[in-house]
């Protein structure tokens, strides 16, 4: 057997003449007169070579030669290494297992190798095949159907040898590196801030994050395809549009969450020019009302009074202005998208010409009926107001006082004052529209509790002195045609 596991060789051999002697050298020493078998021992590991002549009288024949190998070092297992990456949610993973010198005997079916479940992987994991030869292999094993762990052990050494017949080195099994059997997907990614609803920027950030740490992401928009991304991903000149944004997560193991996802649309069309109607050139008001449309739906309205520059607000139609001054005056509007897009104004310009003359002033009449006691009822003053113009005009102040108090005083000598009754003012707000002609408060639309009132006090002071006294009241206002 070449090469061989023994260190002694012994040799036979014979010539064709009859007669001779022989002569023999082991590794190219002299020659020497032998006879066989010759035999040698305490041979060292290496090659070798023997040869042997004949000899008769003074003649000696060539030499013939063998030549072998004596190795009496046993194979070693030099690494048992995974063959991929890991985690892995492969469901069948390999190894490279590498001898020190070529070897035979390597086969599943000889039980060589055992596949070592860990925690989690059901049924029961085994090699499945063994492939290679000379000093490398690979080694195939089931993965289960679970999360878990997957290692590989040399369990079975005894029928793995080298050329020489030396058995594979050691006792003990030979444990492999360990593969992270990973089939459980990440969670959805968690999308914390970006574009919703309606937005007037055709660019967008989207940031993103994941439950599970060491995950990459997968990001795609609208009908395109997934593609790695990191969080904030984001995305310029959009148009106009809805838009959908998803985004995955993918574990090292190969596995793929659930998507996240986010819709918007994109407006960056600024609505048309409202349509505006207002009052008529010259007019003598000095209150004026616009009405106003635009052709776009779902809008608002920003208005302003002669500066269309920085004095625009929020409005909405019909849009009413009071106590202008006589001149010309402007009034703008436009119109502001749900995106924010801010339109082209429309302009409405006018002239106040003022009543002619200065107009005459209003009225103020009324009184409160009922009677009044300490304590008592509140009694309301729904005053008439008359307007002798030939236009409405518009109140912007109106005021109510106790101006006297008739006590026939007969009650031992005391006396009434104002200080015994609580008097409120009008507070329903200017102004107070009043068109040709007398309206109460009430008729103009006013409920009682906004008309002004009178009520008498419960003082611990003697108010026998009023008794029978009559309240005296003056009034007051203001007012712009």
């Amino acid at each position: 057997m070449n090469p061989t596991n023994q260190s002694s060789a012994s040799f036979g051999f014979t010539d064709a003449q009859s007669g001779v002697t022989f002569e023999c050298s082991l590794d190219g020493s002299a020659f020497a007169a032998c006879t066989s078998a010759k035999s040698y021992a305490g041979l060292a590991e290496g090659s070798h070579s023997f040869q042997v002549r004949a000899v008769q009288g003074s003649k000696t024949s060539s030499a013939t030669s063998y030549a072998w190998t004596v190795d009496l070092t046993a194979p070693t297992v030099v690494s048992i290494a995974r063959a991929a990456s890991s985690p892995t949610n492969a469901a069948s993973v390999s190894w490279t297992v590498t001898f020190s010198e070529p070897v035979t005997s390597v086969a599943a079916n000889g039980g060589n190798f055992l596949a070592v479940a860990g925690g989690g992987l059901a049924g029961s994991p085994s090699v499945t095949g063994v492939t290679g030869g000379g000093a490398s292999y690979t080694v195939t094993a089931s993965a289960g159907s679970r999360s878990g762990t997957l290692g590989l052990n040399l369990s079975n050494k005894g029928s793995i040898a080298d050329a020489a017949g030396n058995a594979l080195a050691g006792t003990t099994p030979i444990v492999g590196q360990v593969y992270t059997i990973d089939r459980t997907p990440p969670p959805a990614p968690s999308i914390s801030s970006g574009p919703s609803g309606t937005t007037n920027q055709a660019s967008a950030s989207l940031v993103f994050s994941d439950g599970e740490s060491g995950v990459t992401f997968l990001c795609k928009l609208d009908a395109g395809a997934y593609s790695a991304c990191t969080s904030p991903k984001s995305y310029s000149g959009l148009a106009d549009g809805t838009h959908a944004f998803a985004v995955e997560a993918f574990d090292a193991a190969g596995n793929t969450s659930s998507s996240a996802s986010r819709t918007w649309t994109v407006d960056a069309t600024p609505p048309p020019k409202p349509n505006v109607t207002g009052p008529n050139n010259n007019s003598p008001s000095t209150a004026a009302a616009f009405t106003f449309t635009d052709g776009e739906s779902g809008i608002g309205f920003q208005c302003s009074m002669d500066n269309p520059t920085t004095g625009w607000a929020p409005c909405t139609s019909p849009k009413t202005y009071y106590f202008l001054s006589p001149g010309t005056h402007e009034f703008d509007v436009r119109a502001v998208d749900a995106a924010g897009n801010i339109g082209d104004y429309d302009g409405w310009k006018w002239t106040i010409s003022g009543l002619s003359g200065g107009g005459q002033d209003f009225t103020i009449s009324g009184d409160a009926v009922g009677a009044l006691s300490p304590g008592g009822v509140t009694r309301s003053l729904d005053l008439a107001l008359t307007n002798p113009n030939g236009v409405t005009i518009y109140l912007s102040s109106l005021n109510v006082a106790l101006a006297s108090i008739s006590a026939p005083n007969a009650h031992g000598g005391l006396t009434c004052t104002p200080a015994d009754f609580s008097l409120a003012q009008y507070s329903g707000g200017f102004p107070i529209v009043l068109p040709p002609g007398t309206k109460t408060l009430s008729q103009l639309g006013y409920t009682g509790a906004q008309l002004p009132s009178i009520r008498m006090l419960d003082r611990p002071l003697n108010q026998d002195g009023c008794r029978g006294a009559t309240l005296n009241f003056t009034y007051s206002g203001s007012a712009q045609s």
